[in-house]
C-alpha cells in the first residue's frame, strides 16, 4: 500500500509541478506539497496503528526476542525509508526557485548578448543603452532580471573604443541594491 500511494504522489507531482525554468514554481506546486502532507499523516497513522498492534502481541508469540529484534529492524527500516525520501525531495524545494531564476538569467543573458552583436552588425554601432535596441525592434521590451525582479539593474558593460562608444556587454544586477547606470556615452 505504501509503496502505491508514494508512486501515485509521485506522477501527481510529475503532472502538476512546472518545469524548473518556470516563474511560477510555488503557486503549482502547492497542491503537490498538501497533497504529499495528506498522505504523510495518512502513512504515519497506518504504521503507528501497525507497530502498536505489532508491540501489544509479543505476549502471545512464543519467541519473544526474535519477535522483539524484527520489530524493531522494521521500524528502523520504515524510519530511514521516510527519512531518505525527505532527504531526497525536501531540498529541491528549498533550491529550485533560485536555479531556476538563475536559468532564466543565463537564458536572459544569451539572448541580450546576441542581440546587442546583431544590432552592431546592422548598425554598423553598438548601441548606448538597452532602451536603444528596443527602439530598434531587436526586443519587445528590456527583460527583468529574474535575481533582483526589476529592469533597471542591468550592468552594461561599455566600449572602451573611444571612436564608436556603446554597450558590448550585457551581465546581471543582483549584486546591485539600486539602480545601476544603463548607458554608454
Amino acid at each position: 500500500m505504501l509503496c502505491c500511494g508514494w508512486f501515485t504522489i509521485l506522477v501527481i507531482a510529475a503532472i502538476i509541478l512546472p518545469p524548473t525554468d518556470s516563474r511560477t514554481i510555488l503557486g503549482k506546486a502547492v497542491p503537490f506539497l498538501v497533497l504529499t502532507a495528506v498522505w504523510l499523516l495518512l502513512t504515519i497513522v497506518a504504521l503507528a496503528t501497525y507497530f502498536y498492534r505489532a508491540w501489544r502481541r509479543i505476549p502471545l508469540v512464543s519467541s519473544k526476542r526474535t519477535y522483539v529484534a524484527w520489530l524493531t529492524f522494521e521500524a528502523a527500516c520504515v524510519l530511514a525509508s521516510a527519512c531518505g525520501l525527505v532527504w531526497l525531495f525536501v531540498p529541491s524545494y528549498v533550491t529550485s526557485p533560485r536555479q531556476a531564476r538563475e536559468r532564466i538569467l543565463r537564458h536572459d543573458l544569451v539572448i541580450m548578448r546576441a542581440v546587442i552583436n546583431q544590432y552592431t552588425i546592422d548598425m554598423q554601432k553598438p548601441p548606448r543603452s538597452l532602451d536603444d535596441v528596443v527602439v530598434a525592434g531587436y526586443l519587445k521590451e528590456v527583460p527583468i532580471d529574474p535575481m533582483t525582479r526589476r529592469k533597471d539593474t542591468w550592468v552594461v558593460i561599455c566600449s572602451t573604443d573611444r571612436s564608436q562608444p556603446g554597450i558590448v556587454d550585457v551581465g546581471g544586477g543582483s549584486g546591485n541594491t539600486g539602480s545601476v547606470h544603463v548607458r554608454c556615452e
